[in-house]
């Protein structure tokens, strides 16, 4: 199983989300959304990484479809 949208910085488990390129103005064109799972354990951040994935949205765009990294 592929883990490429998890990143492990000093102990901690982020998801990566890429933005898509019509909504990335709103985004102050990031490429890239970065979330802390808050937890140091790869099993636990597998888990949360989809459950996670609430994108804050700029009140002015339209829902969008993201994919993850």
């Amino acid at each position: 199983m592929a883990v490429d949208n998890l990143k492990n910085i000093d102990g901690t488990w982020y998801v990566r989300v890429a933005i898509p390129k019509d909504v990335r103005s709103a985004f102050g064109n990031r490429t890239e959304f970065i979330k802390s799972l808050k937890t140091g354990r790869k099993s636990e951040a597998l888990v949360l990484r989809t459950k996670d994935l609430r994108i804050p949205r700029h009140p002015d765009t339209q829902p969008t479809n993201i994919r993850t990294l």
